[in-house]
Formats: C-alpha cells, structure tokens, sequence
C-alpha cells in the first residue's frame, strides 16, 4: 500500500516525460498482484476507486494496474465485501461489477478517462459492463480540454473492437456537432487561436478515426449506417470530413463517394420540393428543412488549410465523381450550353457545387492543381459528356486566379490541349478559346502559339474547323484591341494595329470559303464595326468588294441581286446549295455603315454616298419587283426532288432573309417615307412566304412546314426598335399598325427570338435593356388590348390561329423568366420600373385592364426572390384576378387559362380554396350531373360564379384544374413518405408530438378540400380525354392518402379528429361516387369501341383504326391502376383500424366483385326444358352472391385479399 501512496501521490506536469521510476515502480506492482490474498487484492482495488472518487489529480500509471487487479479478481472463487456497513460475500464476477459500479458512478477528474480507458482496453468485460463504462468516457467529452480529446477519441475507437460502436460513432459526432457553433467564424466573428486549434483536434480524430477503421472495418460499416439512418441530419463539416477521409481507404472507396453523391442529390432534390411548396415550412420541426451543403462544404475545404488536409484528395475525387454523373450517360442525349439560371435543377446544383469545391480547391493547395488540370483538359480532348462543366471550371479558374495556370506545369497542358483545337465539336473549342483569353491577354508566348493554330485550322478539311479558327481570330481581335501591347511608345501602337490588320486579312479569305464559314464572318465583323468603331472603315471597304460581285448597278433591271452567283450545285454532281449567303452580306454592310456613319472615322463622304446609293437602290428595287422577276412566281418548281426545284427553294429562302435585312434597315433608320417601304416588302414577303408554302415540298414529296419565325434573322435591337414604332402611344404608323398579318408577324418573331436567347450565351451589354423596352412596350400593348371591350380579338374563336393579345401575352410573361435566368441581380429593379409602367398604363384604360395587368404583374412577382411584403402583393392581386375571372366571359384559351392558374395558384398560397371550389362546380354547371338526362341538361345548364368558365374554355378550365390538383397531391405524398421515412426526431428537444399534429392537421385540411373537389367532379358528366384525365387525378388521390394511412401506421394511438374526418369523408361519398363515374366511363367506353366497329365496318382498318387501338389501349391500363392503388388504400386502412382499436371503416360499403363480369346479352337463350334443369340447380347450390365481404375489421385475412385483389386486375 505504501507503494500504491507513493505511486498516486507523484503527479506528472503536462508536456513532461514519465519519470523512470515511476514507469519502473508500475512494472514492479503488476507481477506482484498474482501472488497477492483475496483480501489485499480487494483493499488495493477500494484504494484505485477511494482515489478516483476523491477527484483529485492522480498518476495516470495507477491506472495500469487496474486491468490486473480486476481480471485477478474474477479468478477468485468469493470475495467478502462490506456494502452499506454489512458484510456480503461476491463471487469473482460479481465484485468486478459492484468496482464498475462504483468507478462509473462518482464523479472523474478530467485526467482520468485517459487512463481509464486504456485500462478497459487491456482486458475483458460482459456487454453490459462495457455499455455502461463506453457511455461514462463519453460523457468526459464535454469536460476535457481540447488537446485532451484525440487520445480519449482514439482510446473509445480502440474500445470500440469490444462493441457499442455505433454508440460510440453516435456520441463522437453530436459531440463535435454541438462544439462546431461556437468555433465556426462568421463575417461577425473572426477565426482565433482557438478555433485554429480546434480544427487541428478535429484532424487528428480523424486521422484516428481512419486507422481504427483499418483496423476494424465493422467500425466503418457502422459509421455508414449512422449516416444512412440519420440522413441529412448527420450531415455536418465533421461527418463530411471523417467520409472524405474513409474514401482514402480502398475498401470503402466506392461506396463513401456513392453514398456521398446520393446524399447530395437528395439534398437538392429536397430543396427543390420545399421551393415548390411554400407550405412545407412547418414542417421544418420535423426534421425537413434545406440542408447547406455549399457551406459546409465550404467549410471543409478552409479547414484543410489547417488541419484537416488528409481530406483534400477526397474532395477532389468527390467533385470529379459529381461533374460526371451530372449529365445523361445516353448517347442520344445531346448535350448543350448551359444559362447562369437562378432556378437550376437537382443535378445542375450538384454540378455547380462540384465546381465550386475544384476552384477553392485549386486556388488553396498547389499538390492537386496538377490533377484537376489533368481532369479538365483530358475531358475536353476526349469529348466527354461533362465536358460543358469542366469548361465553366477552367472559365472560373481564368477569372480568378490567372497566375496559377500561367505557372509552367499548367501552361504545358494547356499548349498540348490547344494543339487538338481544331479537332474539337464548334460549341467546346469557343468556350475553351474564351476561358483561356485571360491568360492570353497576359502571356504572349500562348497567344503566338494559338495564331499559328489557328492559321493552320483556317484552312482545314472540316468545316467545323475553319470555323473554330474564325471564332479564335475574332477572339483574338477582342483581346487586342481591349489589351494592346504595353511597349511604350509608336511601336505599340504599330504593333497592335498591325496584329489586327492581319487578322483582318486573314478573315478576307474566308469570303471565298464555305457558306457556313462566311456566314458566321459576315455576322461577327458586324459586331466588330460596332463595339470597334475605329475598324469600321476597314471592314466596311472588306464587305463592299464583296458585296459588289452580287449587286446588279444598272437600275434598269428590276432585279438587284444575282441570286444564280449565290446558288450553285456540286461539283461531284450532288445537290444543290448556297454558296453565298447574301442576305447576311447585306445585313453586316447595313450595320457597318450605320456604325461607320456613327464614329464619323476614315471613309470619304463620297464613298459613304455612293455605298448609301447602292443601298436605296437595293430597298426600291426589292419593293418593286415582284416574285416573277426573280422567276419565283407560283408556277416555279419547288420540289426539292428535282435539280431545278432545290435551286428555286434555295434561291427564295435568301431572297426572304434579304427582304428581312433590308426592312431592319430601314427601322433602323425609320422615318415616315420607310415606313412605307417596309409595308412594301413585308408584303413582297408575304408573298413569296406563301408561295413557299403552297408550293415547296421536301425529298419524300410531302409538304414542308415553314415559319416565319423560325428562318427570321431579325436582331433583338431591331425588334426593339419595330415593337416601339408598333406600340409605343398613338403616333404609330397607321399603314404598319394597321396591318394585323404585320403585327402578328412581329410578335411571332419576338417570341421565337426570346425563346432562343434562353439558351444563348454571349449576350450584349445592351440586351438587358432591349428586354426591358419590350417588356414596358407589351405591358401597354396588353392594358390597351383588354381595356377595350369593344376589340374582338379577346373573343376570338379559340380555334383559330393566336391572337395579338395571347401573343403580346406570352411574350410578356416570357421576359421575365429571361431576365431571372439572365440578370438575376437586376430582376427587382425589372419589376419596379415594370410596375410604374403598368400604372401609369392603366389610367387610360378600362379598370379591367387594370386588373389582368395586375394578373400578369404576379406571374412576374412569382421569379423574383424571396420578398418579405410578398404576401401583400399577392392578397391584393388575387382580388383583382378574382374579381376579371368572374365578370369577363374571356373566350380565349390562353387568356383563360393564365388566369385560371394563377387564381388556383394564389389561392392555395394564401390557404383560401373557396376559389378552386367554385371552379370545380362550375364545372359540373356546365357538363351536368351523371343522374341528370342529356336533354335536360342541354336545356337546363346552371350558372357558373366564374365567367370566364364557359362552354368555349370549358376543357383548358379541367385541364387546369386536373394539372393543379395532381400537383397538389404529388406534394402532399412527397411530404408524408418523408415524414414517414424521417420519424418525428428533432435537434432543438422540442416536443416532437405537438409539431407533428400540428403538421397533420395542416395536411388534412388541404386533403379534405381537394377531396370535396373530387366528389363533385365525380359526379359530373366527363367524357373523352377529360374523363381520362379525371381517372389520373383520382389515382393521385389515392397514393397521397394511401401515404397518410402509412404515416399513421408509426404512430396508429395518435388518430387526430381531423384525421378520422378525412377518412369518413373518402371512404363514404368519394369512393362511392367514383365506382358511378367509373360505371358510367366504361358503358361510354364500350358505345364508343362498337360504334367505331360498326363504322369501320369493311373498311381499311389497318390505317384508321391505329388512333383506336391505341386509345383503347391506353384507357384500358388507366381503370385497373386506379383500382390497384384503391385497394392499396382500403388494405392499409384495415391494419390501421385493427392497430388502433378504431372501427375508420364504419362507413365503407361494399366493394364490388371485380372477378369477371358475365356478358348478357352474348349468351344464348335457353329453352323451357333448360330453365328448369337450371333452376333446380341454383336451388341446390344455394344463392350466388354478387358481391365481395364487407371491408371491415372483422373481414376476411389479408391474404386472401390480396390475392382476390390480384385476380381482379387480371379480369381487367
């Protein structure tokens, strides 16, 4: 004993060495112990717990005869103890519980559970002895100092070989979740000392965590699974980090960086959900809420800078992973350019996050820039599919940090990937060209290198090539022109000018290259005159010599252009093709001369007229010749069959485009004597388009279908400057405004060109505001249009083609969309200036202009961000659009159903469905009741509470409602299998219970609304697709309450009021009224299926009845699916009933029988003798039933439920 005092008594200094007598005098106890009595055995083990109870600081060596003493213990047959002052006699096993019991119930020194713990290591103890000492070395987390946690972390991990390892894996990480808050900087608090620190302990339980992974890889599976189970809710910096670092282990490699991926995914795709539904927000206590993934991932990669850098390699891994699996692995699938959007998808999310985590990557650590170099350009050499994500990498690298990928191991790379340039796909080349100009700005070496490339692409066998060299050398003209040489003086000037002057001559040549070559020349030396107004003059003098080669000079001839020049056939023999794209020719000389007209630089005034003569003479010409000059009249060939009528074809298709090019240049320079030219050749125009039309057929022989839209090669500035002119107050041109096929003309091509610029992606400095223009223009277009209740183009016949306002309408509500993809940032000044313009539109217009301005306004409201006065806007709004669905009777489909949807939509935002209910029995006004007769319900219709439902809106009213409803439910299934999947854990402790009833009352309300909709329309008079489309709704119907049953099914006790009202409701009028609708669907299904066998009676069926066939197919699978998912719900709904002692099926009635169903009037009537021998048969089999149990909870097993339920879908 007197050496145990001394040996107690000697506490050690932190950072010092163990003494050598202190190690020696614990070697010398530990062989003694054996030789030691029962009873000296059992006052040195009272002495270790009188020592450790005392709390006081000990020698940690003490500890080391712990495991010793206890195991020696066990040995021993009896051991006489003294508890609560009398004596009991312990077997060995029984005194090592009653020295746990006392060791883990009094209080510890922080120093102990070192020590402690590595004694438990050493020796053997029952599960229940382990549990118990596991969750007291835990508890000592949150008392130790930091630098005394890796060796306690790495002490349980060790201890973890004996079991509780989830236990342990489980504490560890809450532990560090909990500690994270208050070390974590914000832009409020800075990083100190101690959270340096802190991310340092964190690393080396990481790094222990891993090895004693390699040890035991049962404590990685179990690791997994905490993940898996838990979810998003393990999901911390610290979790992240301890799976990067598994990944590093080949075992578990694959399935880290897949369980990761997945992980990630649902935690986008879960956001978007919550995104969609506003209303899932209270079900944030739940345990449902958006996950930032982007922070703490964020986070991870800055603690690699301290501490946690064995993760680093993951992280690449991890992104690369992530960047590949975002894009479809079909080869079919063609992948393309992608928008900055505000609202990407799921995976887009997940991409944009792998590129983030390479780029903050990148820029930190030097030891991976070589691989993720190697990554990015082995992607774009090789074409992969991801390659458009790893050129948004390389671009943002370019940005951000230039000078790293300038360094010699990067600039290596990059030579050798340019030297495959003119071998990549057009779209990948000019991306790679652009996301290296800033390194080529700055590195002339690079630039020398890519000119020669490009001057050998320029002339290259593919055409894909030389127009990649074309790209390169107008990128090079930029890069010049914005970054001239910084030598001092002339000879910098000189230098840069002689750099462009040869590009430019290097463009020259391409003028007698391919039509898709010159093409993309002419367009871009355009844009190059106007941004670069001091090379007008040299590009001008470029496109007029060729210009002249197609242009008649002698006015005598009505005809000004050898379009034959343009046109030629192969030389191979082969068909026919443009050789010279003349109207874009035309097109770029417009514009050069404007800008050259503009800058006032380097041409002659004399040149300047003489060109500005050829060019009124071209407009006068083209508005005097008729189709005939150009022999393009109507008894022309244009079967591109023939020789002569692919010439023809082509030939016209550029005379089309040169009537567009010479009417934008006389908008651009509009004055009230062009207007009549441009009425002019818009009608040359209209013309020959119609000729086109009628006359031109493609190689099958079959007619071709031609748009106006979609060849038209107007700008986005010249349908700004035409829409004004068009628009813009009364001053108008009444010659333009007038002419209704001149308008709609327009506005189809806005349409299609602001469909297009969604997927662009060099866009102007300008084109925020020539979106802007045309947004202010439409909004007073659509006031002026809906004010006017004496204008019938409101009215209009549905059936015919689009009318002003619905495209003035769809154009308005598709720039929005473009500037919250496009500009983002600038999308609340958009509105603001947007709103003052609908209000100072509406004070001369009728109020009811007033309100489908506002109707429009909220669809805008709908793509900007998050507003906190958002809940204003929409009460007020949805008044208004209320208020124009009730009282205008809108026959025209659009109108109708932007405002259906966005009345429906609101609503639901606000909770208020009192509007959706009216629609609903407004349907059933005016199809009728299924009891009601057809005459009188042709006779006696009801009247509908919303005018704009009308019998000319009556099937775009269903189609609305059917799509909001399905929305609705898909919705609500996806919240409750979450729910069901997630339990009712929450992080703060509150009281999970009260949420969750909270929640499900919420969800009842809106289930019980929807389902008083479906009742009605269950008993309405549906036929055709609408009827259809009905079936699909009620399955939805059913899935969303099939997951509530299942929800309740965790918690079967807790059966709210609500909940037993939805229940009642279903089961006793839903379900009810849908067998009649379905009774109904399949007697019309049947007359229809006859009449069309009677119609088609020998005829050729082979071709008319495929529509049919295929109808009846698809109708046939619609009833069986609704049925499968009804039983689904009525067998759950039985568990429920028997679990929670609720009869919920008191109101059920009996199902029908659905075996089979016997044909009447197919079988054959039997004689007297017949009927009897019948008779007396039924009479001694007993009476057949015709119907199945009744579904109560005293029916039938399950099984055989199931299994009729099986035989039913097959009689379907």
């Amino acid at each position: 004993m007197v050496a145990l005092n001394w040996l107690s008594e000697q506490i050690p200094e932190k950072s010092s060495p163990i003494d050598e007598r202190i190690a020696s005098m614990a070697n010398f106890l530990l062989p003694e112990i054996d030789s030691l009595p029962t009873e000296a055995i059992r006052d040195v083990n009272l002495f270790v717990v009188d020592v450790v109870r005392k709390g006081e600081p000990v020698q940690p060596k003490l500890f080391d005869l712990l495991p010793k003493l206890l195991v020696t213990s066990v040995d021993r047959e009896v051991i006489e103890v003294e508890i609560e002052g009398k004596f009991q006699i312990l077997s060995g096993v029984e005194y090592m519980d009653y020295i746990i019991d006392k060791l883990v119930s009094c209080k510890w020194h922080p120093s102990y559970a070192v020590g402690i713990a590595s004694a438990f290591n050493e020796m053997e103890c029952n599960s229940k002895q382990l549990k118990r000492v596991t969750e007291k070395l835990l508890r000592q987390l949150a008392v130790l100092e930091l630098n005394e946690l890796p060796p306690l972390a790495y002490q349980l991990f060790l201890l973890s070989r004996k079991g509780e390892k989830q236990l342990i894996i489980t504490k560890i990480c809450s532990h560090f979740q909990d500690a994270e808050e208050q070390y974590i900087p914000t832009p409020t608090k800075r990083a100190n000392k101690q959270a340096v620190d802190f991310n340092r302990v964190e690393g080396t339980i990481i790094v222990h965590m891993c090895f004693a992974i390699k040890q035991d890889q049962d404590l990685g599976s179990e690791f997994l699974k905490y993940i898996k189970r838990n979810k998003i809710r393990a999901l911390t910096p610290f979790t992240l980090a301890c799976m990067l670092s598994m990944a590093r282990i080949h075992r578990f490699e694959d399935t880290v960086l897949e369980l990761l991926k997945s992980t990630i995914m649902s935690v986008y795709k879960d956001a978007e959900k919550l995104e969609q539904y506003p209303w899932f927000k209270d079900a944030e206590q739940l345990g449902l809420y958006k996950v930032p993934i982007k922070d703490m991932m964020n986070t991870v990669i800055d603690k690699t800078t301290s501490g946690w850098d064995q993760v680093t390699q993951s992280l690449v891994q991890l992104a690369v992973l992530l960047l590949d699996s975002s894009v479809s692995l079909s080869p079919f699938k063609k992948t393309s350019g992608r928008t900055s959007s505000g609202n990407l998808s799921p995976t887009e999310e997940a991409a944009r996050l792998a590129i983030n985590i390479l780029a903050r990557t990148f820029k930190l650590h030097d030891i991976v820039r070589h691989e993720i170099m190697n990554h990015i350009l082995s992607r774009i050499v090789t074409r992969a599919n991801s390659v458009s994500y790893f050129l948004d990498l390389l671009d943002l690298l370019g940005k951000e940090c230039p000078n790293i990928l300038m360094e010699s191991d990067n600039m290596s790379k990059i030579r050798e990937t340019l030297d495959y340039l003119s071998y990549l796909p057009l779209g990948s080349a000019k991306r790679l060209m652009s996301s290296l100009n800033p390194i080529i700005q700055r590195n002339n070496r690079l630039k020398e290198a890519l000119m020669l490339i490009l001057r050998k692409g320029l002339f290259a066998k593919a055409t894909e090539g030389r127009q990649i060299a074309v790209h390169g050398f107008l990128l090079l003209v930029h890069s010049i022109h914005a970054n001239p040489t910084t030598t001092s003086g002339t000879s910098s000037v000189s230098s840069t000018d002689s750099s462009i002057l040869e590009i430019l001559g290097l463009l020259r040549r391409c003028f007698s290259q391919q039509p898709e070559v010159r093409l993309l020349v002419y367009e871009n030396l355009s844009k190059i005159s106007i941004e670069h107004p001091e090379l007008a003059s040299d590009i001008l003098a470029m496109l007029q010599l060729q210009f002249k080669k197609y242009f008649v000079v002698d006015q005598s001839f009505d005809n000004p252009l050898q379009l034959d020049k343009c046109v030629e056939q192969s030389s191979s023999g082969g068909s026919v093709h443009i050789v010279e794209p003349i109207h874009s020719l035309v097109q770029a000389l417009l514009k050069t001369m404007v800008a050259m007209r503009s800058s006032h630089q380097g041409t002659t005034s004399s040149d300047i007229a003489s060109l500005q003569g050829h060019i009124d003479s071209l407009c006068f010409r083209l508005c005097k010749a008729d189709p005939e000059d150009f022999e393009l009249d109507k008894s022309s060939n244009y079967d591109m069959v023939t020789n002569v009528g692919m010439r023809n074809n082509c030939r016209a298709q550029l005379l089309l485009s040169t009537y567009e090019a010479c009417m934008e240049h006389l908008i651009q320079t509009y004055s009230d004597e062009n207007a009549e030219s441009i009425a002019k050749l818009f009608n040359k125009f209209k013309i020959l388009h119609g000729i086109l039309k009628e006359k031109s057929t493609n190689e099958r022989g079959r007619k071709s279908a031609l748009s106006m839209a979609e060849s038209s090669i107007l700008t986005l500035p010249g349908i700004t400057m035409i829409s004004n002119i068009l628009f813009a107050g009364d001053s108008g041109p009444t010659v333009l405004r007038s002419n209704t096929d001149f308008v709609k003309y327009i506005l189809t091509v806005t349409h299609h060109k602001l469909s297009k610029l969604t997927s662009q992606e060099d866009l102007d400095v300008s084109t925020y505001q020539h979106l802007a223009s045309l947004a202010h223009l439409y909004m007073a277009e659509v006031v002026a249009k809906v004010g006017d209740k004496d204008d019938q183009t409101v009215g209009e016949n549905p059936s015919k083609a689009s009318t002003e306002l619905s495209l003035s309408i769809e154009c308005l509500v598709l720039l929005p969309q473009l500037i919250h993809n496009l500009y983002p940032t600038k999308m609340v000044h958009f509105l603001v200036n947007l709103l003052q313009a609908a209000q100072a539109s509406q004070m001369s217009s009728d109020v009811d202009g007033e309100i489908l301005v506002k109707h429009l306004i909220m669809v805008l409201q709908s793509y900007s961000s998050h507003d906190p006065e958002k809940s204003g806007y929409v009460t007020a709004e949805s008044t208004w659009i209320e208020g124009f669905c009730v009282d205008r009777a809108i026959e025209d489909q659009g109108v109708a159903k932007s405002a259906l949807s966005l009345l429906m939509a609101f609503s639901e935002q606000q909770g208020q469905f009192q509007n959706i209910v009216h629609i609903g029995n407004d349907i059933n006004a005016i199809a009728g009741d299924i009891d009601n007769d057809s005459d009188t319900q042709a006779t006696q219709q009801q009247p509908t509470h919303f005018m704009i439902v009308n019998n000319n809106t009556f099937q775009i009213t269903t189609s609305s409602l059917f799509a909001f409803l399905e929305h609705e439910y898909e919705g609500i299934e996806w919240i409750l299998n979450r729910l069901r999947l997630a339990g009712d854990i929450v992080q703060d402790g509150t009281n999970p219970t009260s949420h969750a009833q909270d929640f499900e009352q919420i969800v009842c309300e809106r289930i019980k609304v929807y389902i008083d909709i479906q009742i009605k329309l269950a008993s309405t008079y549906l036929l055709g697709a609408t009827a259809e489309n009905f079936v699909k709704t009620l399955a939805k119907c059913y899935k969303a309450l099939l997951g509530l049953i299942r929800l309740k099914l965790g918690t079967p006790w807790q059966l709210s009021p609500e909940f037993c009202q939805v229940v009642k409701i279903q089961v006793s009028q839903l379900t009810d009224n849908m067998y009649k609708f379905l009774t109904l669907y399949g007697q019309r299904f049947e007359e229809l299926e006859e009449r069309s066998r009677v119609n088609h009676k020998g005829k050729m069926k082979a071709s008319t009845n495929l529509k049919e066939k295929a109808k009846i197919i698809r109708e046939s699978k619609l009833v069986p699916n609704l049925i499968y998912v009804v039983e689904q719900f009525e067998g759950n709904l039985i568990k429920l009933s028997k679990k929670s002692k609720v009869n919920l099926m008191q109101n059920m009635k009996r199902s029908t029988a659905r075996d089979f169903r016997i044909r009447v009037d197919c079988l054959p009537v039997p004689s007297s003798d017949e009927e009897e021998v019948t008779v007396k048969r039924a009479a001694s089999v007993g009476p057949v039933e015709g119907r199945s149990p009744t579904a109560d909870t005293t029916s039938d097993s399950e099984d055989e439920r199931l299994s009729t339920s099986k035989r039913r879908r097959k009689a379907l």
